[in-house]
C-alpha cells in the first residue's frame, strides 16, 4: 500500500491506497445515487448498518448485504483487513473512501477521512444547502419505491455485485512492458 497525499481546502490529509478491484457499481450496490467524486463508507455501531457519507449527505441503513459482499469477499477482505471499517461490537476507526472517477480505494482514519469528504464540497467553490442526514426509511430517490421493488433492486445489485467480482480478473503486463523493464519472458 502506498500512501498518497491529498490537499482539500488547503489541509493535506494521508490516506492509504489500497490495491483492491472496484467494481463499476460499487457505490450504487451500497446505496449511493449522489454526484460526488468520493464516498465515504463504513459500518456503524449503534444502528449495527452500513453508512456512507459523501461529506455532504450521509446516509445510515443502506444496503448491508452490498458492503458485505464487497468487504468479505476473498479478492478483496485481505487489502481491508488491516484496517477498523466498524462491526457490530466495534466503531469504525476507519472510512474507506471510494473515488468515483479512478476507482481506486483508499482508506483513512475518520476524522481525517470526513475532512477529506467535506473538503471535495469546499474545494470546488460550489455553495451547497446544509448537510443531509437519513435513515434507511428516509428519502431515497425522487421514486416512490415500495418494500419489494427496494428489496428487488438490493438483491440484483448484490448479485451483480457479486458476480463481477467473482470474474474479475487484473489486467496481464504487456509482454514488452515486462521486457522494457528488465524482466524476463
Amino acid at each position: 500500500m502506498d500512501q498518497e497525499l491529498h490537499m482539500v481546502d488547503g489541509i493535506g490529509q494521508t490516506l492509504t491506497r489500497v490495491a483492491t478491484p472496484v467494481p463499476p457499481t460499487l457505490e450504487i450496490a451500497c446505496g449511493y445515487h449522489g454526484h460526488a467524486r468520493f464516498v465515504g463508507m463504513y459500518w456503524d455501531r449503534i444502528e449495527d448498518d452500513l453508512a456512507w457519507t459523501d461529506g455532504h449527505t450521509s446516509m445510515i441503513g443502506a444496503n448491508w448485504a452490498a458492503w458485505a459482499t464487497y468487504t468479505r469477499h476473498p479478492k478483496i477482505a485481505p487489502a481491508l483487513a488491516p484496517f477498523e471499517l466498524g462491526s457490530t461490537t466495534d466503531n469504525a476507526r476507519h472510512i474507506l473512501v471510494l473515488d468515483r472517477v479512478k476507482r481506486a480505494i483508499r482508506v483513512g482514519e475518520v476524522s481525517l477521512a470526513l475532512q477529506f469528504l467535506e473538503g471535495q464540497w469546499k474545494s470546488n467553490g460550489i455553495a451547497i444547502d446544509p448537510p443531509l442526514h437519513m435513515l434507511s426509511e428516509g428519502v431515497f430517490r425522487a421514486q416512490d419505491w415500495t418494500a419489494t421493488e427496494r428489496l428487488r433492486e438490493e438483491v440484483a445489485a448484490v448479485d451483480a455485485l457479486k458476480s463481477w467480482l467473482d470474474f474479475y480478473r487484473p489486467a496481464k503486463r504487456p509482454i514488452w512492458l515486462t521486457v522494457l523493464k528488465g524482466g524476463r519472458l
